[in-house]
């Protein structure tokens, strides 16, 4: 198996894993379900722009806005966007109370920065071509442990 996802810089590409052939047939499956019905939009990296700011974009990991009456905080990740409502609980600390989907959204209004534009580049995801023939393979396969390095090691 292989990948190369930013989340894995710094991971020794030497090192192996060992996991139950069926708990990868299961998380895969369950990964191709998820995927499957976002294929129209997970193709693609989000951006923000906002009326007031002109041509410039927002992007990374995460900011803050305002909108009237209320603040929100925008989440980006390969293939998705969202918005996220907090509130402090009875603990003291900020909780999640709504989250909401922002790859199909149209510009929304915000208190001081005007319309939130959402904006896409193509970026192939292809989770929905690659994992039928892993699924496949290790049905096929009668180990009861698959080994695993994360990405080909650098050649020397």
């Amino acid at each position: 198996m292989w990948d190369n996802f930013s989340v894995s810089r710094g991971q020794n590409t030497r090192a192996w894993t060992e996991k139950t052939r069926t708990r990868l047939i299961i998380a895969s499956e369950e990964l191709l379900k998820r995927v499957q019905p976002d294929r129209d939009c997970i193709h693609f990296d989000y951006q923000v722009g906002f009326t007031a700011e002109g041509r410039q974009r927002h992007s990374g990991r995460g900011f803050g806005v305002r909108l009237p009456g209320r603040d929100a905080f925008i989440r980006l990740h390969p293939g998705q966007i969202y918005m996220q409502f907090h509130e402090r609980g009875p603990d003291g600390k900020f909780h999640v109370v709504e989250t909401v989907e922002l790859r199909r959204s149209e510009p929304i209004q915000t208190e001081d920065k005007g319309l939130m534009k959402i904006y896409r580049r193509r970026n192939p995801i292809n989770w929905g071509e690659k994992l039928p023939p892993l699924i496949g393979f290790l049905a096929s396969c009668s180990a009861e442990f698959v080994r695993i390095r994360h990405h080909y090691p650098k050649r020397s």
